[in-house]
């Protein structure tokens, strides 16, 4: 069974994401911030990372940047999230040059998110991103 990891300060937002990502029949491991991701022993290495941009302790531009310098990490899929007010053509580009798999606004609904989360699944099955 696959292993997503969501990372969001939003505790209502990533509970709904996790209720509704179980229903790919994954397991979901969630996280209030992402420097709580990194403490967690023993480190997990999920198949797929859902983090949003914004967050007070460690912003997903710096979480993108870590991850993907740690060797144990870096070949993970990592899907954005963001809130309708900072998405833009500028957002996306920073976040896709920093490593991320994928950017979905959080308006964009949890279709686009399943769609999202499907397609990195399978990629990262068959290492098409890595």
């Amino acid at each position: 069974m696959p292993l997503i990891a969501v990372l969001d300060d939003d505790i209502n937002l990533w509970q709904m994401y996790a209720k509704c990502l179980r229903e790919l029949d994954v397991e979901v491991v969630q996280y209030v911030n992402k420097i709580e991701f990194f403490l967690d022993p023993p480190r997990l290495k999920p198949d797929l990372i859902v983090t949003d941009i914004q967050s007070p302790k460690m912003d997903g531009y710096e979480f993108l940047t870590l991850v993907k310098q740690d060797p144990e990490y870096r070949n993970i899929p990592v899907i954005v999230v963001t809130v309708a007010v900072e998405y833009d053509d500028t957002c996306e580009s920073r976040a896709r040059s920093l490593g991320a798999f994928s950017v979905v606004p959080k308006r964009a609904g949890f279709l686009d998110m399943f769609n999202n989360v499907q397609f990195a699944l399978e990629a990262g099955k068959n290492e098409l991103f890595n």
